[in-house]
């Protein structure tokens, strides 16, 4: 199965301070390379920027050929966490559901 996903991608945002290329992310000039599972979950979180994304969502997308577990989401989520930490995105947990981005300086 193939990924439905673009392989290159860029943050619609004043100054760029978000790019997103297929396997590394970009923030303010500060480049990240990350899985491509974790990439793909990073991009469906910023195309539905504010919403809450139910993590066997992302474990759908973020692992599509695979067997994976909700640990696999964990993970990467820990890591965008990590990567975002001085940014004005967040990664927010939605008790139950699963995790929304959130822009907190709304450009």
């Amino acid at each position: 199965m193939k990924s439905e996903h673009s392989r290159t991608s860029q943050a619609p945002i004043k100054n760029k301070p978000l790019i997103f290329d297929y396997g590394s992310l970009t923030i303010y000039g500060k480049k990240y390379r990350v899985s491509p599972a974790t990439f793909r979950v990073f991009e469906v979180l910023y195309r539905n920027i504010g919403k809450t994304v139910n993590r066997y969502e992302l474990l759908r997308i973020g692992w599509p050929e695979q067997k994976a577990v909700i640990g696999n989401v964990n993970v990467s989520i820990y890591q965008l966490r990590i990567i975002l930490n001085d940014t004005s995105y967040i990664i927010e947990s939605v008790r139950g559901v699963g995790f929304k981005l959130i822009n907190i300086r709304r450009e």
